[in-house]
């Protein structure tokens, strides 16, 4: 059996279909049946391989933003040493054990700070 020859986009657009639908981000077979039983054309969706299905959405999941804004405040750098592309480039597990870890420590040092400075004004208030 010979395979005609497809052009790339039909190829590209193909694969993704393949791709979507073993994956579960979006089954265009189901799809098809919708469009058939219910012509309507609100269910048409023939941008549906290109689209941006939940499934495919990492914000969730991408706290690149959130690390690099927080990179700053926790001092990983200068707790670990770590320049902010080799944070980015730790595994997962360990970058959140890390901002944790400074987490907590931020925490331990403005309770130090706050109880250094109820010390001071207190020591203001009997020499005044």
């Amino acid at each position: 059996m010979t395979i005609p020859k497809v052009d790339a986009w039909n190829a590209q657009s193909a694969l993704t279909e393949i791709y979507q639908i073993a994956f579960g981000v979006f089954d265009h077979v189901a799809q098809v049946q919708k469009e058939r039983a219910v012509p309507l054309p609100e269910n048409k969706r023939p941008w549906a391989v290109h689209g941006l299905h939940p499934s495919e959405h990492l914000g969730a999941y991408n706290h690149f933003a959130d690390y690099v804004s927080t990179f700053p405040e926790l001092r990983i750098k200068e707790r670990y040493g770590y320049t902010l592309e080799e944070f980015l480039d730790l595994p997962s597990w360990k970058i959140k054990l890390i901002v944790e870890r400074c987490q907590t420590l931020n925490r331990d040092d403005h309770k130090a700070a706050n109880s250094l400075q109820h010390e001071l004004n207190s020591l203001k208030n009997v020499k005044a």
